[in-house]
Parts: structure tokens; C-alpha cells; sequence
């Protein structure tokens, strides 16, 4: 009872500074999506379908003024909303460019280059595709020390949560060897499910001759940037960039920092950024974009499979209180 009463005090005093700054200077609604498409399962909530989506896009050209992300630090008279995505599912020039072109809407997409043009999923898909797909034998087993137990629903879901975790901590090595042990366990291919591809090649140069995008960089394995040396971040964000130059030609200025909590990059994560001379750098900590912030390290509001309503209660929610 004391620790929920104290996560309220905390929350309102929160709400109210953040309304104190508001009256100095209206926020930006920086918001991110992931997908767009109809799943049957959505374990880490990343997809919005193609009708929730478009009613938020519609909603938003008409209610708000909508700037590209590299711009939104230029003024700060208005409260104004930005679109962005990460990560570079297939579904984003699939389904999500037809609704933004329709809705003139701007949007930015941070793209994880290790993936493109491969039939492979990004590895927190991969190890929900082993987990459910694969066919072991009879028993918990272990990987890399993580005790793993599909033998039901719950306790697949709790070895789930428990390779995620150790994953994320781990760099892309790691990685890749932990996903080819559970592959081979479960008797699976590398190949992926077409409803979790990553865009090809061509879809990414679909997505970057739009008028209306833009073309960020987000690593090239999507490894937590905190748990590397400084010369595996380097890399990770240097190469990515260089990645998305080659396939579509034009020039990188806007980078986020994958998973993007505060605990998920580090004081060395921005000093390369600022190294590569990053215009603009995207977290993920849901709070409003104010002037006090870095441009290193610009907050973002996570965006739900939300009906209409509920997309606009957050919004101002988000506006007035966080």
C-alpha cells in the first residue's frame, strides 16, 4: 500500500511540474510506432492495425501541425506532433507509407540494417518464433546458463522473458550463437515468417524516395548499446549508417538508440553521436520533447494499437502531464 501510494505522490508531482514547464513553452509530441499490421499474437505489443493507424494519422493532419523529426527543435511556439518508427519491418512501406503519403503525413524511419533483404527476423521475433515453433525434446534445458521450459504456455512465456532479457544484455555474437543453439533444439530453418519480415532492399528505397519520410539509422543488429565497448558501439552506429547510404543513396542525420531507455545507452553511446554529427537522436522514455531536452537524446512517446478515442485521451494526456 505505501510503495502504490508513493508511485501516485510521485506521478502527480511529475504531472504537475511538467504542467509548471508547459506554461514556458509548449512540448513536442514525439511519438513511436514499430508496426504496422493485423497479428494473431503481438507478445511485445509493437503492432498497430492498418485501421487504427490510419485513424490516428487522420487525426493528426487535421488536429495538429506534424514536423519531420529533424526539424522539430527549430521552434518551439506551438505544440506540434512527430511520427517516427523503428526498427524496419516490411510492414512500414507495406502498410504504414500508403496511410502517411494519403494523410500528407511526415514520418521518420530509424532502420536496424543487419536484417535487410534477408529472410531472417529481428532476434526478439526469432526467439518467439523458437519458442513456438520449434519442436524440442522432453524436459528444461539450459543456454548459456538460462534455464528454458516450453512444456506449457506459462512456461514458455517465463523463458521467454528470461532470454530476452539475457539477449538484450548480450552483443551481436552473442546473440547470433544463442538463437542458432535454440534453432537447432527446436528443429527449426533461419527462415523467418513472412508476417515478421524486415523490408528488402527495394522496399527501402520505396520508403526513402517518398516525400514524405525520412531515413534514420538504428544500429545494425539492434544490440543494447549499453552493454558494448565503446568500439562495438562505434561500429554498430557507424556501420548502420553507412548501411542505409549505400542502399538508398542519400545522406543519414538522424539516428535512435535501440530499446532507448535511459538504461539501454550511455554517456559513450552520446559521445558518438556527436562524434558522427547527428542532427537530431531519438530515446525511448515516455515523456513529452521539451526545449530543456538534448537533441541527443530526444524522448518519445510509445503509441499503442489504439482506437481513435483512446489515441487522442493520450495525447493530451501526454500534452498536459508527462
Amino acid at each position: 500500500m505505501t510503495t502504490t501510494w508513493l508511485s501516485r505522490a510521485a506521478r502527480s508531482a511529475r504531472w504537475a511540474r511538467n504542467r509548471i514547464r508547459n506554461l514556458s513553452g509548449p512540448p513536442k509530441l514525439v511519438l513511436l510506432y514499430h508496426r504496422v499490421a493485423e497479428l494473431t499474437e503481438d507478445r511485445s505489443q509493437l503492432a498497430v492495425s492498418p485501421a487504427n493507424f490510419r485513424q490516428h494519422m487522420a487525426y493528426l493532419s487535421a488536429e495538429f501541425a506534424v514536423e519531420r523529426f529533424e526539424d522539430c527543435a527549430d521552434r518551439w511556439d506551438e505544440t506540434t506532433v512527430v511520427v517516427t518508427f523503428d526498427d524496419g519491418y516490411a510492414d512500414n512501406c507495406l502498410e504504414a507509407l500508403p496511410i502517411l503519403e494519403a494523410a500528407d503525413v511526415p514520418a521518420t524511419f530509424f532502420i536496424a540494417t543487419g536484417t535487410i533483404g534477408t529472410e531472417r527476423e529481428f532476434w526478439w521475433d526469432e526467439l518467439e518464433r523458437c519458442l513456438v515453433e520449434g519442436t524440442f525434446d522432453p524436459g528444461e534445458f539450459a543456454l548459456q546458463g538460462v534455464p528454458v521450459d516450453v512444456r506449457s504456455s506459462a512456461a514458455m512465456n517465463a523463458s521467454y522473458q528470461r532470454l530476452f532479457a539475457w539477449l538484450q544484455a548480450s552483443d551481436s555474437v552473442d546473440i547470433e550463437q544463442t538463437l542458432t543453439q535454440l534453432r537447432e533444439r527446436g528443429k527449426l530453418s533461419a527462415s523467418g515468417r513472412t508476417t515478421h519480415r524486415p523490408l528488402s532492399a527495394e522496399e527501402l528505397g520505396k520508403l526513402a524516395r517518398s516525400p514524405v519520410t525520412t531515413i534514420g539509422a538504428h544500429t545494425v543488429s539492434h544490440a543494447c548499446l549499453s552493454a558494448l565497448s565503446a568500439d562495438q558501439q562505434r561500429a554498430e552506429i557507424s556501420r548502420s549508417v553507412d548501411d542505409l547510404k549505400r542502399l538508398t543513396g542519400e545522406e543519414v542525420s538522424v539516428f535512435s538508440y535501440p530499446f532507448g531507455n535511459h538504461v539501454h545507452y550511455n554517456a559513450t553511446s552520446v559521445d558518438i553521436c556527436r562524434e558522427l554529427e547527428f542532427r537530431m537522436v531519438a530515446a525511448n522514455n515516455n515523456r513529452a520533447y521539451r526545449a530543456m531536452h538534448s537533441s541527443l537524446e530526444v524522448p518519445r512517446l510509445l503509441a499503442r494499437n489504439w482506437d481513435i478515442e483512446t489515441f487522442k485521451r493520450y495525447l493530451h494526456l501526454y500534452r498536459e502531464c508527462f
